[in-house]
């Protein structure tokens, strides 16, 4: 009787020590730690994607470009690293709300539009695409953002679909124009993000 305890107890010891079937990860290529980057496997997707497959304006004004984004400084500008170099990218056709500088205060939903830019794109590579105009007054690149393929992956679409940013139209790079609207719209009707938490109108 005691050894059939003793052995019970050590196949039960055995099963609770051992990691569940559903929490068991995936080998590596390197097969070191069974521990799966999702940023690199997030770049090479994104890589492999055909640019040429991505939105943008019908005379743009650049060829599409892979670009590293170093910084995120708001809801619709950021830092990234390219062929070029380092530019500063001010994301067409959208704009969030301003984060407040030197004491001043951020306007609503600024921290939150700020927080999902950094979800959707920080350190991330993306597809620069590029409509009738490339720089602004300010000097800055003027691009569409694709840290996806599809809607879902078409940041100014996401962005706006959230209630993150509000749609802006601006000189030569109005191409999506009635796209971003109406996902503009879909988000005020829902009162989601902004729409919602501060009332915009």
């Amino acid at each position: 009787m005691f050894l059939i305890f003793i052995s019970l107890f050590g196949c039960t010891m055995g099963k609770t020590d051992a990691e569940p079937l559903s929490q068991t990860r995936p080998a590596t290529d390197s097969g070191d730690s069974g521990i799966i980057d999702m940023g690199a496997v997030q770049d090479e997707r994104v890589s492999n994607i055909d640019p040429l497959s991505l939105p943008a304006g019908p005379n743009p004004c650049r060829e599409p470009m892979l670009l590293r984004v170093n910084h995120v400084v708001d809801g619709d500008t950021l830092y990234g690293t390219g062929d070029n170099g380092e530019e500063k990218v001010r994301v067409i056709g959208i704009n969030a709300p301003e984060l407040g500088y030197g004491g001043d205060a951020s306007d609503c939903y600024a921290d939150e539009a700020l927080a999902q830019a950094r979800i959707l794109i920080n350190s991330r590579l993306v597809w620069l695409t590029f409509d009738g105009q490339c720089e602004d007054g300010y000097g800055r690149t003027l691009a569409y953002v694709h840290f996806d393929q599809g809607e879902q992956g078409f940041f100014e679409r996401v962005m706006l679909q959230g209630g993150f940013a509000k749609a802006y139209p601006f000189d030569n790079t109005d191409s999506f124009e009635a796209v971003f609207a109406e996902d503009e719209g879909q988000a005020e009707s829902a009162a989601v993000g902004g729409w919602g938490a501060c009332g915009w109108n």
